[in-house]
């Protein structure tokens, strides 16, 4: 229980942060290997993913 109340008081510090210091980041690598991952493990969903260079 400790661990879950310092995890989401963590959470809401970075909620508290001004929006203005975030910076676009680029996903895709992640989310293709994640959806590659997710094939391997279950091949019969036929995962796919379509991604637009930013």
């Amino acid at each position: 229980m400790p661990r879950l109340v310092e995890a989401i008081l963590v959470l809401a510090r970075f909620d508290e942060e001004d929006p203005t210091d975030l910076e676009a980041v680029d996903l895709s690598r992640i989310v293709d290997e994640s959806c590659r991952d997710a094939l391997a493990a279950a091949p019969e969903r036929g995962w796919s993913t379509t991604s637009s260079p930013a």
